[in-house]
């Protein structure tokens, strides 16, 4: 079944668990969606198995052999320029994707009303912090360090599988106070982009595309009577509106 949803990879030197995600994309996925990824200035054998993997994975590939900029930030920036479905979900390079993970997050998208959100994945990660704020992070279901093995070579799947599994019957209703670093899906007329200008932030599509809205980082401010932030009970709502 083809999907409206384009998943997009942005890496950087992280070959071995690049062809890990990419594989457990391809395999697990319900839809079949476009794949883009893109290569940011990589040295580590990333570029050439992209070349040789591109058919195989039905990948769009976008390589930089030198990059200035090596921010996730950037990498996504870069594929979202890129897609041409009416969705975009972001995947790291690092990710292991469960089985049909895209059809959760499209079902879950067809629970809102409102056509402006965000919608995260829960991640079962390692517990290899030690300074007592990423196991506190929402989204977040800390395991011991080796529990599906300690490097993609010896990553157990089946067993990641069954975990996934009765994690999502026993959690089945569970949601994220706030979206965090996961995979994510957004509309891609909701996405806005620095890249030509640091610090400008430009709506990528839809009506507005083009426009600023945002000047600065968090700190910043909203172009004088073009847009503002809708506050709901001290917490920023996902949208955007005229002001």
């Amino acid at each position: 079944m083809k999907s409206n949803i384009t998943t997009c990879i942005g890496t950087y030197n992280s070959l071995e668990f690049l062809k890990l995600t990419i594989d457990s994309i391809r395999c697990n996925e319900y839809f079949q969606s476009p794949l883009i990824v893109f290569a940011d200035g990589c040295t580590d054998g990333t570029n050439e198995w992209l070349v040789d993997n591109k058919e195989k994975y039905n990948i769009t590939t976008i390589i930089e052999p030198s990059c200035d900029d090596s921010s996730n930030g950037y990498g996504m920036n870069v594929c979202a320029s890129h897609v041409k479905t009416e969705f975009i979900n972001f995947v790291h390079a690092d990710m292991y994707c469960a089985k049909n993970f895209d059809l959760a997050l499209y079902n879950r998208m067809q629970t809102h009303t409102d056509d402006r959100w965000l919608i995260s994945s829960y991640r079962i990660q390692p517990n290899i912090f030690h300074n007592g704020m990423e196991p506190d992070r929402p989204g977040t279901l800390m395991v011991d360090p080796d529990a599906y093995g300690d490097c993609p070579e010896n990553f157990n799947r089946e067993l990641f599988d069954c975990s996934v599994e009765e994690f999502v019957n026993v959690y089945s209703g569970l949601t994220m106070p706030k979206a965090e670093g996961c995979s994510f899906l957004i509309r891609k007329e909701d996405w806005a982009s620095d890249q030509a200008v640091e610090g400008e932030w430009k709506w990528v599509d839809g009506p507005e595309s083009g426009e600023i809205f945002w000047n600065g980082n968090a700190s910043g401010s909203a172009p004088v009577g073009q847009y503002a932030n809708i506050i709901v009970t001290g917490k920023p709502k996902i949208g955007r509106a005229h002001v």
